[in-house]
């Protein structure tokens, strides 16, 4: 059974997550000339043509390794009841995070897309899938729950903006503002881990 420290770690790292992730996606539009937020979509910063890789990658590598250690600690540090289907929607998005790397988004983008670029949008589409519904499973789950009944209150508030703006953002896709759409759905999600990551470390300091 892990203790509060260490679950409260967890809660850390996963607050570090969204701060890694922000770090990642400034710094590999600053070191890509002529790359420009608003039109292109965060993929672009790690597809094959993409400079940089070597730094921005590991980035968002770690990224997603904190999103894992994040649902292992929600499911470990909420009781009784445990959120593990939430959980491991968050794991999965996680996962998928990692697992992109192996399939780049394609560059530029054209009609004919390769196998490794339809791979990466059908990824995408499971890690954004996972996401918003990790939101709904933790809402549903921890509504009822005396310590977290107003944050299980807020996953249900805040899952019909998550669920508009990655609408928004995949409708957007081919729009000359995509980028700045995709950056408004990443971004709900973003807002949402680093709530649930401080969430669970300030109800596990008390315990400490």
């Amino acid at each position: 059974m892990a203790s509060s420290n260490q679950i409260k770690i967890l809660g850390l790292l996963g607050a570090l997550a969204p701060v890694i992730y922000f770090v990642a996606t400034v710094l590999g539009g600053y070191l890509w000339h002529g790359y420009s937020w608003y039109s292109e979509t965060v993929s672009t910063l790690t597809s094959a043509a993409a400079p940089n890789q070597a730094i921005i990658n590991p980035l968002y590598a770690i990224y997603n390794v904190f999103v894992i250690a994040l649902a292992v600690g929600l499911y470990l540090g909420i009781k009784p009841r445990k959120p593990t289907v939430a959980s491991l929607l968050l794991a999965v998005a996680g996962v998928g995070g990692l697992v992109l790397f192996w399939f780049p988004q394609d560059y530029p983008i054209t009609p004919q897309m390769t196998f490794t670029g339809t791979m990466h949008v059908a990824i995408a589409a499971i890690i954004a899938f996972s996401s918003i519904a990790s939101i709904a499973a933790y809402g549903i789950t921890l509504r009822k729950n005396p310590d977290w009944t107003r944050i299980g209150k807020l996953c249900l508030i805040w899952l019909p903006i998550a669920l508009a703006l990655g609408g928004f953002g995949a409708a957007s896709i081919n729009a000359p503002f995509a980028g700045l759409a995709e950056r408004l759905s990443i971004g709900s999600i973003l807002l949402w881990i680093e709530v649930m990551s401080l969430a669970l470390v300030h109800r596990h300091k008390s315990k400490a």
